[in-house]
């Protein structure tokens, strides 16, 4: 069957006025998909208007478009991070960082890389960039390719995928690129290995656009007056009729027009076309913006519709912008950069290095409430003074702002009675005891000496929980008696009862680890302290308990 016979009965019945792409159908025999292949466009729209990348890019929103996703998608840091044990850290020192921060290669900033593989990305559907490796198998370099002389190929009997470019060729030059060396970014496919081009998708929306560009073009060169006719009854020669026109336009044309028109010989002015009011050019107009705006999924106020936007919703529609526009994308870009870029070692194991764009920058809110989440997140301990500068982008003023807060009054009342922490506290040199700790140490120290140096008699390997138990529990537990009678003579809490076991038991378990290091010639100064530890931490979880028993009937505590 010859071809151009073929064609033109096909193209015969154009008065169906069915646009090609209507089905899913891509191969040759589909008539749309032929005429797109010969025209390196896509011109077929009922709007009659050439739509092309050139064309694409006249209309303003499809401009604006790109510019605002390429622009926030460039403008992000691009980081290579490496999984540790505890979560992740920024692999400062990998030589990929340079490529993705500083320069792609000799000839590309890392910006104009990224905005150069979106803006490929948003018009034709796939984003191209050739990896140039070392001897060593390293990436050297980024380099981007034209999506429209760069496609995938199958090579061979198994059909390896492959790309096939005649970017930067002579005529009628190609060269092969091997898969693993291509970076190839896809927006929408049928098959998950070529995108689809949202220009070729979008032809009727942005021919219309285009042309009623046009069409507000020409009515502008007019001065905004609708074509119109003069008319007669009467027969008028051809160069009359030539003569009138030249008239009527330089009388009414330019700078003269609104300038009263004197008619004669029986003429009549009858308007032929519709006003822009009466085509609805402007809202239709905004209509086409709207909808190609959200077809590449930027909020209608970045293109210029700022019907809808007020001071209230304009940071939810920046964060909305972040999550809806640019996450997708991103994820695209680093998903395929993981496989190219960082791929499993050699001995299969996958690699623990990943590259990950820093959207925190976006994320911020106004100065205010960043300032609040800050103050938040040191207050409840999950930053500390050095984490909020880093954020903000200053140096650590050092040791002392990695320090974590945490408000005491919102403990986990689990751990209401863990005094560990309070047992771990040095006790210093010369510490201020209380009468009440003083009298207890008195009347204690004579026998907590003893227990303190029948523990410490014994080897290392002899001083486990069981030994302790046996040795300090009759004490501790006589201590803690004399503490809560103490407590029960001076507050309102009569009725109040507290079982020290688990706080005993807690200081049994610290002080079997602590006396691990003890010698036989320090007795007198570790009873002391032990003592004096001993006292203070069951004092303090009594009164943790009686407190929380008052704080609960409401009674006074005093």
């Amino acid at each position: 069957m010859k071809f151009l016979p073929w064609l033109q009965s096909r193209a015969a019945k154009q008065n169906e006025k069915r646009d090609g792409l209507e089905t899913q159908g891509i191969g040759l025999s589909n008539l749309g998909a032929i005429w797109s292949f010969l025209d390196g466009g896509n011109r077929f729209n009922e709007s009659d208007e050439v739509v092309n990348d050139a064309t694409a890019l006249s209309i303003a929103t499809v401009y604006t478009c790109c510019r605002v996703l390429s622009d926030g998608i460039s403008s992000l840091p691009c980081k290579v991070y490496k999984q540790t044990a505890t979560g992740k850290m920024e692999d400062i020192d990998a030589p990929l960082s340079h490529l993705l921060q500083i320069e792609a290669n000799p000839e590309t900033s890392a910006y104009s890389f990224f905005e150069t593989l979106t803006t490929h990305l948003m018009l034709r559907g796939n984003a191209y960039a050739e990896i140039q490796r070392s001897t060593a198998g390293d990436p050297v370099a980024l380099w981007n390719l034209d999506p429209r002389k760069t496609e995938p190929v199958r090579l061979g009997l198994n059909g390896d995928l492959a790309y096939k470019t005649w970017d930067g060729m002579g005529p009628g030059q190609t060269r092969v690129i091997a898969a693993k060396d291509m970076l190839h970014v896809v927006l929408f496919s049928w098959d998950g290995i070529q995108g689809v081009s949202p220009v070729a998708m979008l032809r009727q929306t942005m021919g219309l656009a285009i042309g009623q560009q046009k069409f507000s073009a020409r009515m502008l060169r007019n001065n905004a007056v609708p074509a119109i006719a003069l008319t007669t009854d009467s027969k008028v020669k051809p160069e009359d009729k030539t003569k009138m026109r030249a008239d009527w336009e330089d009388q009414q044309l330019g700078g003269n027009q609104g300038r009263i028109a004197i008619l004669d010989g029986g003429l009549t002015v009858e308007r032929l076309g519709l006003s822009a009011e009466d085509s609805e050019l402007l809202s239709s107009r905004s209509f086409s913006r709207s909808e190609i705006a959200a077809a590449f999924r930027v909020p209608a106020s970045m293109v210029g519709d700022l019907t809808r936007l007020s001071n209230s919703n304009h940071e939810q529609q920046s964060l909305s912008f972040v999550q809806d526009s640019l996450t997708p994308i991103l994820k695209r870009i680093e998903i395929e950069f993981r496989r190219k870029l960082l791929p499993p070692a050699p001995n299969g194991k996958p690699n623990t290095s990943f590259i990950l764009f820093d959207l925190r920058e976006r994320l911020r809110g106004d100065f205010a409430s960043t300032m609040a989440g800050y103050a938040t997140g040191k207050q409840w301990g999950f930053y500390s003074t050095n984490d909020v500068r880093r954020e903000l982008g200053e140096n650590p003023i050092g040791p002392v702002g990695d320090v974590y807060w945490t408000p005491v009054n919102m403990q986990n009342s689990e751990l209401l009675l863990d005094t560990e922490s309070v047992q771990d506290q040095p006790i210093g040199a010369a510490p201020v005891v209380s009468d009440d700790a003083a009298r207890s140490s008195a009347q204690y120290a004579r026998l907590y000496r003893d227990a303190v140096g029948r523990l410490a008699a014994r080897t290392p390997d002899k001083r486990d929980l069981s030994t302790v138990t046996q040795i300090f529990e009759p004490l501790v537990s006589s201590i803690a008696e004399s503490k809560i009678e103490a407590i029960k003579q001076h507050t309102w809490a009569n009725d109040w009862t507290y079982e020290p076991t688990k706080a005993i038991a807690a200081y049994l378990k610290k002080l079997t680890e602590r006396s691990a290091t003890w010698t036989t010639e320090e007795l007198d100064s570790i009873s002391a302290q032990e003592l004096l530890r001993v006292t203070k931490t069951l004092s303090l979880t009594a009164h943790r308990s009686v407190a929380e028993h008052v704080a609960l009937k409401g009674l006074p505590n005093g």
